[in-house]
């Protein structure tokens, strides 16, 4: 009928939003440990509408040429489409993304940063260095110098019997000696 009053009716006054599309990187961020969100927005070429019914999909290369295979992009709400994509590797991936009705392709790098180690502090064993200054210490200390003994170790790392065996020592050497000056004085005496 259009035909017969002469009007031409073309795809924009029909309403249709025509092939070709323009896609948006709106986010690319890393979201823990070699973990990749993704999210692009779409709209219409040629009526800048929004492209809410896309098949999107998105394919990464990363550090030696390693490559995943494609991940869907599913619309989360408008023309929004996300995803979390891991990655094997620390390092820069890019993913290409590509959407069909409309056709449309966008690029985005990120570089992974490597996972950190973490290591909990250990408590030193080691006696205190005589002579350093003391950091943090608020009041002077009442305790007598430490002689070093009382904190030793054996190598196995057991407390070192060291100071039990000196004192054990000096008792029997204290003992020995009263029983030799015992001895002399009752073979000295009259």
């Amino acid at each position: 009928m259009a035909a017969a009053l002469g009007v031409a009716v073309t795809p924009d006054i029909a309403g249709a939003h025509g092939d070709e599309g323009e896609m948006t990187v709106t986010a690319i961020e890393e979201r823990g440990t070699n973990r990749v969100f993704l999210g692009v927005g779409i709209k219409y070429t040629n009526d800048a509408e929004l492209a809410q019914d896309a098949h999107v999909i998105a394919v990464a290369t990363g550090p030696g040429g390693a490559a995943l295979p494609a991940v869907d992009l599913p619309r989360i709400s408008g023309a929004r489409y996300e995803a979390t994509i891991t990655v094997p590797s620390a390092g820069t991936w890019t993913f290409t993304i590509t959407s069909v009705e409309p056709n449309a392709t966008a690029t985005a790098t990120i570089d992974i940063a490597a996972a950190a180690t973490t290591t909990s502090p250990t408590a030193s064993t080691a006696p205190p260095t005589t002579g350093a200054p003391s950091t943090g210490a608020t009041t002077p200390s009442t305790t007598p110098p430490s002689s070093g003994t009382e904190d030793a170790q054996d190598t196995d790392g057991s407390p070192s019997k060291a100071p039990l065996i000196a004192a054990v020592a000096t008792v029997g050497l204290l003992v020995l000696a009263g029983a030799i000056a015992f001895a002399r004085s009752r073979r000295t005496a009259p």
